[in-house]
């Protein structure tokens, strides 16, 4: 778990130049910022019950939202789909590892469709999505007080892809209904990922669970 810690880092480290290089000072928040979150998880992993692939898995989604620098990957995505999508998927497969497995024991094994099970999900759900919502508010509460700029805490690219946003797209943005648009696009696809991600856990779980007292 330290190895992928310090590629995490060096990682970041590499962006911090890169963004320096380019004159983008304001992307070094986030990496910054993404570093000291990665290793607080790694201070907390014994209590968070933190596994490595969980571990693993969110720090990759948070190097990919600070990558995005690199080849200005919101307006023109490397991949298929957005690149915005990507970050939203990725780490919240890993929030919903890291609730699940904090909770999972209590689950009830003997009927996986009961009312205990339904309840334990829903209320995953809502923790897991309670994060999303909390970013959302981060990135309004951010535009609100700095305003309009590519960066961390600032509406820029990320938030509006594929256009530069400016003050008078902003304003055209406003008058069309506003950055929710994108708000409620990143809340619907970490709903999405969170459940689907959650169905897969519950049974792979309750089948394991079975298969090792059948043993």
């Amino acid at each position: 778990m330290i190895g992928v810690l310090v590629v995490f880092m060096l990682f970041n480290l590499f962006l911090v130049f890169y963004s320096i290089s380019v004159n983008n000072l304001y992307a070094i928040k986030g990496q910054v910022g993404f570093v000291v979150l990665g290793v607080v998880l790694y201070l907390l992993r014994v209590k968070l019950n933190l596994s490595k692939l969980t571990f693993f898995i969110l720090l990759t989604g948070f190097s990919l939202h600070v990558s995005h620098i690199l080849g200005d990957f919101y307006r023109r995505s490397p991949i298929i789909i957005p690149w915005d999508y990507l970050t939203h998927i990725i780490p919240f497969i890993g929030f919903s590892l890291l609730l699940f497995n904090l909770q999972k024991e209590r689950m009830d094994h003997k009927k996986i469709f009961c009312f205990r099970n339904f309840l334990l999900f829903i209320t995953l759900f809502l923790a897991v999505s309670g994060i999303g919502v909390l970013i959302e508010v981060g990135e309004y509460a951010g535009y609100a007080l700095l305003g309009v700029k590519d960066g961390t805490l600032l509406f820029g690219g990320g938030d509006f892809d594929t256009i530069v946003v400016t003050s008078d797209v902003v304003t055209e943005i406003d008058r069309r209904g506003g950055g929710w648009y994108d708000a409620m696009g990143d809340l619907l696809f970490n709903s999405y990922t969170t459940i689907l991600t959650l169905l897969v856990l519950f049974a792979n779980h309750f089948y394991q669970y079975r298969r090792k007292r059948k043993r």
